[in-house]
């Protein structure tokens, strides 16, 4: 039976009737960017025919966790609770390709099956490309199934290439949480890296409060970006925490450059050179305290800086005895 509801899309309201058609039918939807930015990054798009394309697309979602963890609920549930949303102009699924290529799986391995060869959909006629976008994206930037982090920074991306500013409207982001995320991209395709699960470390790099000294350092920049590229060496967690500390150490950046120190490596040496640095800093400003400096204070302020310097006093006593065990430890390896 078909039924004629209404949908409300960017002000407009459009009718769509509800149906069934046959799976074989039905093609993915290769503008959504959680399946175009892995296509363009693998370089898929223009060289592929639409069939190859769709064939791709296909094994993509099959990889995909949303649509491993949607075998389990519509298989327990022998089918989909909500239809799937189509363009009727030309078959495409606008909202729902998981569900598509969930059903799709299971005709593969059931076809005597018919409940699999065809799915609930709500047909739709006259769709913008800006109305999809507005489908799919008040699906996964906002709704049940978020998109992952680099599929929405290409969202945010593509939108931008399109000429289209109104981005802060759609997730609820800052502007500038979304010039990082079209940063992000950018360098990406700039370091020629087609590899989407790195695309959290390029967030971290320009996210990074070094970030802008770093590119100063033309060397030390592009270094970093070969080894997110052709290395696992590193996480976003370890730009966003070791980067900082290494890029104050210039020698620890020249041996991170010339290969014969990784980021941890050169991290920890910079570390260990900060230490000492920190340690001469603090001796220098008690050193700048002068006898008598204490008599220009009152009574508060002078019993404030007596607890201070306690706790200045502890710190010495804590450290003291580290080092203390630590010169031990290398006189009985010696």
């Amino acid at each position: 039976m078909t039924q004629k509801q209404t949908i409300a899309v960017l002000g407009k309201k459009f009718n769509h009737r509800t149906e069934r058609l046959s799976i074989d039918r039905l093609n993915f939807f290769s503008r959504n960017p959680r399946i175009q930015w892995v296509l363009e990054m693998q370089q898929c798009l223009s060289n592929y025919s639409e069939q190859m394309r769709q064939e791709t697309i296909f094994e993509l979602l099959q990889s995909e966790e949303s649509v491993k963890n949607l075998i389990r609920e519509i298989r327990k549930d022998g089918g989909v609770q909500e239809p799937i949303i189509v363009n009727e102009d030309t078959l495409t699924v606008i909202e729902g390709n998981s569900r598509l290529a969930v059903y799709r799986m299971f005709n593969q391995c059931g076809p005597d099956n018919p409940e699999w060869r065809s799915i609930l959909c709500a047909l739709i006629q006259d769709l913008s490309e800006e109305e999809e976008d507005r489908i799919v994206s008040q699906a996964h930037l906002q709704g049940r199934t978020a998109w992952s982090k680099g599929a929405q920074a290409y969202y945010y991306y593509r939108r931008r290439r399109m000429g289209l500013t109104d981005q802060t409207n759609i997730a609820d982001l800052t502007e500038d949480n979304i010039k990082k995320k079209i940063q992000a991209i950018d360098l990406m395709y700039k370091n020629h890296d087609h590899n989407t699960n790195n695309f959290d470390k390029y967030q971290a790099l320009v996210s990074s409060r070094v970030y802008r000294d770093v590119k100063q350092n033309e060397d030390f920049h592009q270094t970093i970006l070969e080894q997110i590229r052709e290395t696992d060496d590193f996480s976003p967690h370890d730009i966003k925490y070791k980067l900082p500390t290494m890029q104050k150490d210039p020698d620890a950046v020249q041996r991170f450059i010339k290969r014969s120190m990784n980021l941890h490596e050169a991290f920890e040496y910079a570390k260990l050179k900060n230490l000492i640095l920190a340690l001469k800093e603090a001796l220098m400003l008690l050193r700048g305290i002068k006898d008598g400096d204490e008599c220009q204070l009152d009574f508060k302020n002078c019993d404030i800086a007596f607890r201070v310097l306690s706790e200045i006093g502890q710190e010495q006593r804590r450290l003291k005895e580290n080092f203390e065990n630590r010169i031990r430890d290398l006189v009985r390896v010696r």
